[in-house]
């Protein structure tokens, strides 16, 4: 059961940390809990959502993941961060990627997502099983708590053009 979760946990939270190794996760069969301590923030975690920032250093000092498995469907997964620091950076405007959504072409792109998402949702809930409800209520309960967040912009793009 332990490689099965910490291979989900490197599936899921491996794109935005890094050094998730087995030794940073301690799993009780009672408490349902997984520890990491001291998790790194990979450069790239926050390139996906294309916003004008990068990330230049970023430690979770705690990950707390408490999963109810005798009771999930009515009590809440649980994930607590503490000890957050991040240190963001401008990226350079050369690197920004905005997309043109004014263009016909963006619209178009935008229109078939919305169309395709509505129609595999009309086909899910048809097919909807009670795997698939099980995750809904799930997810429902999920919840989270951070606490001792830290985050410091550094401006050295702006010193440069001054």
């Amino acid at each position: 059961m332990q490689k099965y979760l910490n291979s989900i946990l490197r599936q899921k939270l491996g794109t935005y940390l890094d050094g998730l190794q087995n030794t940073q996760l301690s799993l009780g069969v009672r408490e349902s809990s997984m520890y990491m301590t001291n998790v790194q923030f990979r450069r790239d975690a926050f390139d996906k959502f294309m916003l004008p920032i990068d990330i230049k250093f970023g430690t979770i000092k705690q990950l707390t993941i408490k999963v109810p498995l005798l009771n999930i469907q009515n009590s809440p997964i649980t994930i607590e961060l503490q000890g957050l620091d991040l240190i963001l950076a401008p990226k350079s405007e050369k690197n920004w990627e905005f997309p043109d959504i004014f263009s016909e072409d963006y619209m178009k792109e935008q229109l078939m997502k919305v169309a395709n998402k509505v129609i595999a949702d009309i086909a899910s809930q048809q097919e909807q099983g009670w795997r698939d409800r099980l995750k809904i209520k799930v997810l429902d309960n999920f919840t989270m708590n951070i606490r001792d967040v830290h985050v410091r912009f550094e401006d050295i793009i702006s010193e440069e053009d001054s």
